[in-house]
């Protein structure tokens, strides 16, 4: 009676060994790399093959383990792997995105959790679903469009690295689609709310108990200030300026009355008023990369407390002293930690902590979208500029500011000389009045 041939052999003791499973005729090998057992398909079946391409397959995990490279497996974990560290050689090399910052916290924050011992051709839109349901669950609550949209941006950038290494065909990339909870009106104040709010700065700031206490309270109101004037996102983005990135200059407005008075002529001529109002420019690095934002009255003199309280000199002097020093700090050069506390303590103290329209807490990022509302609603400012400025989106813009009431635009809208040719009026060339009569 023959002997049943061997499924499995040791081509190096305790290192390598190859095997075949039961009806199977595809070797399969398990090697040693490190302290870690791997196993793969050598895809061979003939065993002489088999034999070669184990000794490679384990050559080449020990060379990637002796060089730091990502092992080079069919697993999510490995592939994801290897795009977190594309991503980072191109953020390295100061070509990649702002945005991968949110890709790589979806990586590792939930894509590998979930994801990591999948092969990367197995993922379908079965484990997709799932995957919908342990979010939900481990979020507990329903994500947001906008991270459903930054967790399926990332899977791509995973699936397309799959695709580059030959592990996935172009055709087997699953398409993702963004599901989740419509985006929520954001909190802000109106009007009203903002006058009740910078009024009441100063009498709160002098209650202070310490100096030190008082002096951080001055500094808040004067971050308020700025971010109130620039729509700037509370953080980073103004936290980092400093004195020698900023410009001023003088901006004249000139604002008709509608009131008219005899001139020196005797002629009826219309009461102008002219201003010289402070502009002041400056570069910030957000989210969506460096930008220029503009400013005004409010934010130079803001700037010019923040001069006189830790220089005990005028803005102007500061600024040509050209000092490499951050602008948001105390006297003794210290960047204030606990402004979000103490900004809500203080709306907290004023009764205004609470936005009535969405019963939700205000907080410092609240005064960037009280910036657009006001300036959309009051001014009517192009939804580009105001874009450009934010460092937003146009359409980022809509979505979260489309409940601006457009009546309150409306002396915006009035009709001016482009809403005159529309009804018509004025003379019609008799060039048109010859067309029109043939």
């Amino acid at each position: 009676m023959p002997q049943a041939q061997s499924t499995t052999h040791v081509l190096a003791e305790n290192k390598l060994v190859i095997y075949r499973r039961e009806r199977s005729n595809v070797w399969q090998c398990r090697y040693k790399v490190g302290n870690r057992w791997k196993r793969e398909t050598t895809k061979e079946t003939d065993r002489k093959q088999a034999e070669k391409k184990a000794w490679d397959l384990m050559g080449e995990a020990d060379f990637r383990l002796r060089n730091n490279l990502p092992a080079m497996t069919r697993r999510f974990r490995d592939v994801a792997a290897l795009a977190v560290k594309r991503m980072e050689t191109e953020r390295a090399n100061n070509h990649g995105k702002v945005i991968y910052a949110d890709y790589l916290t979806a990586i590792r924050d939930y894509l590998t959790p979930f994801f990591g011992k999948h092969y990367i051709d197995k993922i379908n839109y079965a484990v997709l679903d799932q995957f919908d349901v342990w979010r939900t669950e481990k979020m507990g609550r329903i994500p947001s469009k906008s991270t459903v949209h930054t967790h399926n941006a990332a899977l791509s950038r995973i699936f397309d690295e799959a695709v580059l290494r030959g592990f996935l065909a172009e055709i087997e990339k699953p398409k993702l689609d963004v599901t989740g909870r419509k985006t929520e009106r954001r909190p802000s104040f109106d009007d009203e709310e903002v006058v009740a709010m910078v009024n009441g700065f100063d009498a709160w700031a002098v209650e202070g108990l310490t100096e030190d206490s008082r002096e951080k309270r001055w500094l808040l109101k004067d971050y308020v200030m700025m971010l109130l004037d620039t729509g700037a996102r509370a953080g980073k983005e103004l936290m980092k300026l400093k004195w020698n990135q900023i410009k001023t200059d003088i901006n004249p407005e000139f604002t008709e009355t509608g009131k008219f008075e005899a001139n020196e002529w005797g002629e009826a001529e219309e009461v102008i008023n002219f201003n010289l109002n402070s502009l002041v420019w400056m570069p910030v690095d957000g989210k969506t990369g460096p930008r220029t934002i503009l400013a005004f009255d409010r934010f130079y003199r803001a700037l010019d407390h923040i001069a006189q309280r830790n220089y005990g000199k005028t803005l102007d002097q500061v600024l040509a002293l050209k000092l490499d020093e951050y602008v948001i700090r105390t006297k003794a050069k210290e960047e204030p930690k606990k402004f979000p506390e103490m900004f809500k303590s203080y709306l907290k103290q004023s009764g205004l902590l609470v936005d009535p329209k969405t019963s939700k807490s205000r907080c410092l990022y609240c005064l960037r979208h009280t910036y657009a509302t006001l300036l959309m609603e009051k001014d009517a400012v192009d939804v580009f500029l105001l874009a450009l400025q934010m460092g937003s989106s146009v359409e980022m813009i809509k979505k979260h500011y489309g409940h601006v009431n457009i009546l309150k635009a409306a002396d915006h809208l009035k009709p001016g000389r482009a809403r005159q040719l529309f009804r018509g009026v004025g003379l019609m060339n008799t060039i048109y009045k010859n067309k029109l009569a043939e």
